[in-house]
């Protein structure tokens, strides 16, 4: 009898404890929580890295709960060039949504997660040092970098809540600085020019392919009167160079082999994270240029005269392209990249690896030795 009043003294004096530990979790890359009800996949280039363990700070009156994801590259001890998290907050008081007249926005607008409205905002910070997330990383021996171009999608379930997704990089790769007020007004070529390709990345890592609804950026261009956005991509024109950046586009690497399959997704995606660790790199989105191919009938592919065609077309510089196939315990990986100006090979490289931990280092170093070969080029 003692013990079953002692369950029952130990659930009645600590519900929001159980509740809380009960209606939010993460599995894999799925951040699921009951209250409110929410379900975020976050993409498969992050990992789950832990959750924030102070969820209320005596000086505030918010109670937070954060979420962290970091890229699967990102070890102890490196500087994070981008990290996202998930906030849930919630106070005694109401909100109050003032975002959408910071004049710090480079934009503003809505979207759709999981059949729910979110509003997203995209704003160069400094990072606090007292941020929850910060303390956290830092604590697991990340270094976060000081001022950060983020991207924070957020949603109001109540009145007394607020649920935000925030996607953070490193305000240098955009050459900006926290010391600087920005507007969207203000900003040059190339920094539209990464602030259209951050935008993409910012949805893309939840899953969102970057559709919005009332989107008052700069960075989404409308389509002109008397065109459909058929015409456009049929006929399109060789991209304007706002900046001095080199414009690539990375192919999906095909499998030779049925065994080879199910490496090439992740290896075409690795190594466009690599060559975007390079900020003289503009790499074309994938789905601007699977859109592009599908209208024209063209395909992904490495032939020479296939490759020259696209890469004129949308006004390109350098196409990646490459294969794989697995042979045994050997998995072989072909690379090879084509100078659409000098309509010449500029790389190309053939490597056999053991295992898959092998295959993910070695795309690491075909990224390296393709970005060398390439700015080589470009002097």
């Amino acid at each position: 009898m003692k013990i079953s009043w002692f369950f029952i003294l130990v659930i009645f004096c600590f519900p929001s404890s159980i509740s809380s530990a009960a209606e939010r979790n993460v599995i894999g890359n799925t951040f699921h929580s009951e209250d409110p009800k929410l379900n975020i996949v976050v993409g498969p280039e992050f990992k789950y890295l832990g959750k924030t363990d102070n969820l209320k700070h005596k000086m505030r009156v918010d109670t937070y709960e954060d979420y962290l994801f970091l890229p699967k590259e990102s070890n102890n001890g490196s500087k994070l060039s981008r990290y996202l998290f998930i906030q849930i907050r919630s106070r005694e008081k109401d909100f109050k949504d003032n975002a959408p007249e910071n004049l710090k926005n480079l934009d503003f607008g809505k979207t759709k997660l999981d059949s729910k409205n979110f509003n997203y905002f995209k704003r160069i910070w400094e990072t606090s040092p007292k941020n929850l997330s910060v303390k956290f990383l830092q604590s697991r021996g990340y270094i976060v970098p000081t001022c950060v171009i983020a991207n924070s999608f957020y949603s109001f379930p109540y009145k007394n809540t607020v649920v935000s997704i925030i996607y953070n990089e490193d305000a240098t790769l955009l050459n900006m600085s926290c010391d600087t007020p920005y507007s969207r007004e203000t900003l040059s070529g190339s920094q539209r020019s990464y602030l259209n390709d951050f935008h993409k990345r910012a949805f893309a890592s939840i899953g969102i392919g970057g559709t919005t609804i009332d989107q008052k950026a700069t960075v989404v261009k409308s389509t002109p009167a008397g065109k459909s956005e058929y015409d456009l991509l049929k006929h399109k024109e060789p991209a304007s160079r706002t900046d001095s950046r080199i414009i690539l586009s990375v192919f999906a690497f095909k499998p030779i082999n049925i065994d080879a399959v199910q490496y090439s997704p992740e290896v075409t995606t690795q190594l466009i994270n690599g060559l975007k660790e390079n900020s003289s790199f503009s790499i074309l989105d994938r789905r601007d240029l699977e859109e592009f191919l599908r209208v024209n009938e063209l395909q992904q592919n490495d032939n020479m005269d296939n490759i020259l065609n696209i890469g004129n077309r949308l006004g390109l510089n350098f196409i990646v392209s490459g294969s794989i196939e697995q042979d045994g315990v050997l998995i072989v990986l072909t690379c090879s990249v084509v100078d659409i100006q000098k309509a010449e090979i500029a790389y190309r490289s053939k490597n056999k690896t053991l295992g898959h931990a092998n295959l993910i280092s070695n795309v690491k170093k075909i990224s390296d030795e393709i970005t060398t070969a390439i700015s080589n080029r470009s002097r």
